[in-house]
């Protein structure tokens, strides 16, 4: 992951750089990032955050999708938001938003291969896209983050517990946004 933000930080204001920062600083999936609107960027009053809303409208791969995720500080460091501002366009990254959204993989597969990272990693498993929302989680598991409910709303899963599920609602953004401060690709 470090060498993908690396070469993030090191790209011009445009979508790859943009989109790979916001995968490894979020743990969203593809999708959700690259049909990105500007209205889905939102201000927490309570906590002076600013945060995506995904899947606004319900409009997610699950009931579980739509969620507020936290823009991690360094984001807004970078300059994500001075970005948003200069899109003309609703869509944030309208150049792959839509019909394009696979360009994002080809983008990073290529990117893949030009930084020297194997296809597999030590265990077999491919090093894809979507893998950096698995090192996402896993990361967050593995440290900072103790109650997988936290991860599974940040992340769009359902949340597991059985029965008990069945109580739980939405947690308060305030309690949650601690899973994506916690990251740290650098």
């Amino acid at each position: 992951m470090k060498k993908f933000v690396g070469w993030a930080l090191k790209q011009l204001d445009n979508w790859q750089k943009w989109i790979t920062l916001l995968l490894a600083y979020t743990g969203a999936r593809r999708g959700e990032i690259g049909k990105l609107e500007k209205l889905q960027i939102k201000f927490d009053e309570d906590s002076k955050r600013y945060y995506f809303l995904i899947a606004e409208g319900g409009q997610g791969k699950t009931e579980n999708a739509t969620r507020q995720v936290v823009i991690h500080p360094k984001l807004i460091e970078w300059g994500f938001m001075e970005y948003v501002d200069r899109q003309w366009k609703d869509r944030i990254f309208s150049e792959v938003a839509g019909t394009n959204m696979t360009k994002i993989g080809k983008v990073f597969a290529d990117l893949r291969d030009q930084l020297g990272i194997p296809y597999l990693d030590d265990y077999g498993q491919r090093r894809l896209l979507h893998s950096i929302r698995h090192s996402v989680c896993s990361s967050a598991m593995a440290g900072w983050v103790k109650n997988i409910l936290h991860l599974q709303q940040t992340v769009g899963h359902e949340k597991s517990w059985g029965i008990t599920k069945r109580y739980l609602h939405t947690f308060p953004f305030s309690s949650v946004y601690y899973v994506i401060d916690g990251i740290d690709w650098e």
